[in-house]
């Protein structure tokens, strides 16, 4: 594995910013599976965790809005094992985008940290 370093982090922190409002939510209803933005969702009721209830999707909506979206074979899991890999990978996705923030906040810490005691 490679090191974490400054340049990395600053790479990194640009792309992030470069892609607009986060978080991002993965929607997969019936087969269609979306990336949004949450900030493009309408209609959000949120359990107490703070994790999405209930949402409606725009009908028109603001470029990139709609991150990706794919038409899968099968509406549930456990039907076909592509689909499953596919919702596994779009879900890593999201996952791994709004985890970055705090992922680079914490990689730039720990570089000040080891600053610090040098």
């Amino acid at each position: 594995m490679s090191d974490i370093t400054p340049e990395k982090v600053a790479h990194l922190k640009h792309l992030l910013g470069s892609v607009g409002d986060l978080p991002w939510f993965l929607s997969d209803c019936e087969g269609d599976m979306q990336i949004w933005r949450e900030s493009a969702l309408q209609r959000v009721s949120r359990y107490r965790s703070g994790e999405i209830a209930a949402y409606s999707t725009p009908s028109s909506y603001k470029r990139n809005d709609l991150v990706a979206e794919w038409d899968l074979d099968t509406w549930d899991e456990g039907e076909d094992e592509d689909d499953d890999e596919r919702r596994r990978m779009a879900e890593l996705i999201v996952e791994a985008v709004n985890a970055l923030p705090g992922l680079l906040a914490l990689a730039e810490a720990a570089q000040a940290e080891q600053e610090r005691a040098q």
